[in-house]
């Protein structure tokens, strides 16, 4: 009787998890319907005015890194502030970042952007080359394994990259493409804008999430400019961007290659993203 009891209640448990796990994917999340579609898309807001969205979940090493603050060039508005020291690690690295829980999967299009601002403080000379991103989609361990049974390293299928050279100083590139083993199809676009320190930058992008080579791509811009492939303007960076159908989630932040000798600062602003399924329905068996 008292095993079945127990059983019960982990039972309950579980269930309560499980819910809490569901219902914290989609907490300050909006669906909208249209009638030419079977599927909602799902949009998640926050222009960090008041407090965060409740769809953020927080990977920082002190509370104090990841905090809303006045815009350091207009202070009526209200912006998201992202720090970073370099002897700090977090979750397996040198990172400050805000996770969005949700997954984009197979046949999902993901539209999003943001506002950012570098300081003058972000720009200074490091003893060595170093990068940061400033935003990524992670990917999930094939299914069946989890992180620590999975030995399959990868890097993301899709970044936003703050590199430093000692010869060209700091450049913005966006990456795409999967990276694994000896599989080397990543895809390197340069921003056509000079980065520069205390002006807003405005990145926007749009990803059709694929393991076919045929139909994945990104479309991202700066300031509303295609980047750069081989010096010219690519609008579509196209082929496969998953490693599996388990799907990607949302970072944004700053994430280290762990060799910088200065801490940074980071400022974001009126972060959307739309998600919504546009391919490879589930066909309905009779």
């Amino acid at each position: 009787m008292k095993r079945k009891i127990l059983n019960c209640l982990l039972s309950i448990l579980v269930l309560t998890c499980a819910l809490a796990c569901k219902n914290d994917q989609f907490e300050d999340v909006q669906l909208n319907y249209s009638p030419d579609s079977n599927y909602p898309e799902y949009l998640r807001e926050d222009s960090f005015e008041n407090d965060f969205a409740g769809f953020w979940r927080f990977q920082k090493a002190a509370p104090e890194r990841i905090a809303i603050t006045s815009d350091p060039i207009n202070p009526k508005n209200q912006v998201l502030r992202v720090e970073l020291r370099p002897d700090e690690r977090t979750h397996g690295g040198n990172r400050t970042e805000l996770v969005i829980a949700g997954h984009d999967s197979l046949g999902y299009r993901s539209t999003y952007g943001f506002k950012f601002m570098l300081p003058d403080s972000f720009f200074k000379t490091e003893d060595s080359n170093i990068w940061f991103l400033i935003h990524q989609w992670h990917d999930e361990p094939q299914a069946g394994y989890n992180w620590k049974t999975n030995k399959h390293k990868t890097k993301p299928p899709a970044s936003l990259i703050v590199q430093y050279t000692k010869d060209q100083g700091y450049q913005l590139v966006y990456v795409t493409g999967l990276q694994t083993g000896d599989l080397k199809e990543a895809k390197i676009l340069r921003s056509p804008i000079e980065l520069k320190p205390n002006l807003w930058y405005e990145f926007t992008n749009e990803i059709l999430w694929s393991v076919y080579d045929i139909d994945g791509y990104s479309k991202p811009s700066i300031n509303g400019e295609a980047f750069l492939k081989d010096e010219e303007p690519t609008v579509y960076a196209r082929g496969r961007n998953m490693y599996n159908t388990e799907g990607s989630y949302y970072k944004l932040g700053l994430y280290s290659s762990g060799q910088q000798k200065n801490s940074r600062t980071l400022y974001f602003d009126d972060f959307y993203i739309r998600s919504k399924r546009v391919g490879y329905a589930p066909i309905t068996l009779d």
